[in-house]
């Protein structure tokens, strides 16, 4: 096991920020287009988290944050934003005034893009690869901020 104040620790930290600075590129390619044609929020939003992470990575990596308590809180932060995005919520259907049965909250269901059958479902057969591609630099995101949380040298 690698010491965490030791130079190969370090440096392995170093390219855990770089990555999720590289990161935000391509979940911004895939999750704007996804947002626009979809007009659906989630993951889109995801956008804002990993900009802010990847703000955060290059204040950390500019030295702009030495405290590591503040780089942890901050991760913390980050990956608690990013579960929320891309853990689907319960969500309870409803009926509106014209008797119609639609659900509460639909963008918190997006995982379940497949399995809908309504009109809608021609155009979200295509756009739930852009989606899904879209979420996988997100989970790189969050295991970077979770190692980065559990890496912290933690003051005894």
């Amino acid at each position: 096991m690698v010491h965490s104040s030791s130079p190969e620790a370090r440096n392995e930290h170093r390219w855990l920020r770089v990555t999720t600075v590289l990161a935000f590129l391509p979940a911004f390619a895939l999750l704007l287009p996804y947002g626009l044609i979809s007009f659906r929020p989630l993951p889109t939003v995801g956008i804002a988290a990993m900009f802010f992470s990847a703000a955060f990575s290059t204040l950390v990596l500019g030295g702009g944050v030495r405290s590591p308590g503040l780089r942890a809180c901050c991760d913390l932060l980050l990956a608690a934003s990013i579960i929320a995005i891309l853990v689907p919520r319960y969500v309870r259907p409803v009926r509106p005034f014209n008797g119609y049965c639609r659900t509460l909250n639909q963008a918190s269901s997006w995982i379940f893009l497949s399995n809908r059958h309504d009109s809608w479902w021609e155009k979200s057969e295509r756009l739930v690869i852009l989606a899904t591609y879209g979420t996988t630099p997100m989970l790189l995101n969050l295991c970077v901020s979770l190692t980065e949380i559990v890496g912290e040298e933690c003051p005894t």
